[in-house]
């Protein structure tokens, strides 16, 4: 799958480097602000780390993200590095750090949803167009997680769907895209996220499966993907207490032994954010950095602190000059990443412009994703004339790996557009005012209920019963995680968006009323009875 570069400059650039040179390339760092100042610039010249990841904070408009990419790879080239790895958290869906400024995708999720491998390869390619004429050349996706449990706190609709074959399928997709999009792409997280009831970013995750069973299911993307050398593969921060006691991403079993020896990956490895404050509690940056390399790692992410970013290529130094790290070590992980860059370079020399725009790919994908669970009384389609009252709650981001807190939720509109008789009450279930919401049974014919991951959210679980209680036609909209659907009436109209941008509530809003018929299947598997 993947392009095999092999530059024959790589070792004589590797041989003119000093030792600090080399273990600058083994980090990626955070850019500061949203054009270069004179202190952002000195910090290049001075510590000439591998690239710099691109956050929402970087972002104002196409015209100052390009600017700023521009500026930085200037910087590089004037103390001789060809190129920067310059990546970004881009996954689509509830994980766009690029907001409105590019194409809003509704996710992996919705495209699990459409089973379709050739609306994947078109939403990577779009991205790696969009990504790369702002000069982005490096993107954090795509997620290969199998989604196991569904009280997952941090992938849920992050991921393709439950199923690890289908989820391959649509990452070798997804990626395909991307490159011939422009940008490289980075699988994660390795080996796998998707079986987990808590997040990485708030405490260390264990999976108690054994290895028989990970390579049964959840290292199935990563094993075959990595077989055709994907660009790059993040290392998640879990421990498997079956399998090693430390964190996958400081593993020799899983980094050495598993995926360097058994599948042969030859790529990148990276780390997850090491600064993720479980990872920084326990272990520190410099120890992480360290067993990390010693490995059999390459790219270290740390994404918000200089100091700690300085900390890590001090203590990689002292590791070689004491003799616990081998410089020869170092240079196989340049040798890769430098590989990678080079690959960055042709891919955007060979990236193809898809013939179709960007924004018709996200409504195709839309269109076929939303899914009809059930419709046991027949309220669909929900009528012109009928006095409907819509409940939705507020957006916040339910993790740091979230970047939808704060978005409108735009059913309405769009609804009003096919009925004037809807009403629109938005709850703010975060701030526990339910009680403060009023239904008077006389003044509606049907309800329409929104919710987002109410699996894990008491107070929507407790409201969509009391709602259930009501005895009014009631229709459930899961908007994220469609495990919300075990917390509906077994009577009620279920449906499941997997996202709420506009695209995607135009869309619902149009299978609502009857303009489109429903195509979506679900990518998960979830006991409950279906239409």
């Amino acid at each position: 799958m993947s392009l095999v570069i092999k530059d024959q400059r790589i070792a004589q650039i590797i041989s003119n480097m000093s030792l600090e040179q080399k273990i600058g390339q083994l980090i990626i760092g955070q850019a500061e602000g949203q054009e270069m100042t004179p202190s952002f610039e000195d910090f290049i010249r001075k510590y000439q780390l591998g690239g710099y990841r691109i956050k929402g904070s970087n972002i104002k408009s196409k015209e100052q993200v390009r600017s700023f990419t521009e500026q930085i790879q200037s910087v590089y080239k004037s103390i001789g590095h060809e190129i920067a790895l310059l990546g970004s958290d881009q996954e689509g869906g509830s994980l766009s750090v690029f907001g409105d400024t590019v194409t809003e995708f509704p996710g992996n999720m919705a495209l699990g949803a459409t089973h379709s491998v050739d609306l994947a390869f078109e939403q990577g390619q779009a991205t790696g167009n969009e990504l790369s004429k702002l000069g982005i050349n490096f993107v954090f996706a795509p997620v290969a997680d199998i989604n196991i449990n569904e009280l997952n706190p941090i992938i849920g609709v992050r991921s393709f769907g439950d199923k690890p074959w289908k989820v391959t399928d649509l990452c070798e997709s997804f990626i395909k895209g991307l490159n011939s999009g422009g940008i490289a792409s980075c699988l994660k997280h390795y080996p796998g996220h998707g079986n987990t009831v808590s997040d990485s970013h708030v405490e260390i995750p264990y999976n108690e499966s054994d290895l028989l069973n990970l390579k049964s299911g959840e290292l199935i993307p990563f094993e075959i993907l990595s077989k055709q050398q994907v660009d790059s593969i993040m290392v998640s921060h879990i421990i498997f207490p079956k399998i090693d006691m430390e964190p996958a991403s400081v593993s020799k079993t899983f980094i050495n032994d598993i995926l360097r020896t058994e599948m042969s990956y030859e790529g990148v490895i990276m780390t997850d954010d090491i600064e993720m404050t479980p990872m920084l509690k326990t272990y520190g940056i410099e120890k992480t950095a360290r067993m990390f390399i010693e490995a059999g790692g390459d790219l270290l992410l740390i994404n918000k602190s200089k100091t700690n970013q300085i900390l890590a290529i001090e203590s990689l130094l002292t590791a070689v000059e004491e003799g616990y790290i081998s410089e020869t070590k170092i240079n196989e992980a340049v040798e890769r990443i430098l590989n990678l860059k080079m690959k960055t370079k042709q891919y955007r020399i060979n990236r193809r412009i898809n013939d179709k725009k960007s924004r018709e790919i996200s409504y195709d994908i839309s269109k076929k994703a939303i899914t009809l669970v059930q419709d046991p009384l027949n309220l669909l389609p929900i009528g012109r004339d009928r006095r409907i009252l819509l409940i939705q709650p507020e957006q916040y981001n339910i993790s740091e790996a979230d970047t939808s807190g704060g978005k409108a939720i735009k059913l309405f509109e769009h609804l009003q557009h096919f009925n004037s008789n809807i009403t629109l009450k938005t709850v703010d279930f975060n701030q526990g005012n339910i009680n403060e919401l009023e239904i008077n049974k006389n003044d509606y014919d049907l309800i329409i209920q929104a919710t987002i991951n109410s699996t894990i959210n008491s107070a929507q679980h407790e409201f969509s019963k009391w709602l259930s209680s009501l005895n009014i036609p009631l229709i459930s909209i899961a908007l994220r995680n469609p495990y919300d659907i075990k917390t509906y009436s077994e009577q009620n109209t279920i449906i499941c968006t997997y996202y709420t941008n506009d695209l995607t509530m135009e869309a619902l809003a149009k299978l609502l009323i009857g303009e489109m018929e429903f195509r979506g299947e679900l990518p998960v598997d979830i006991s409950y009875r279906k239409c």
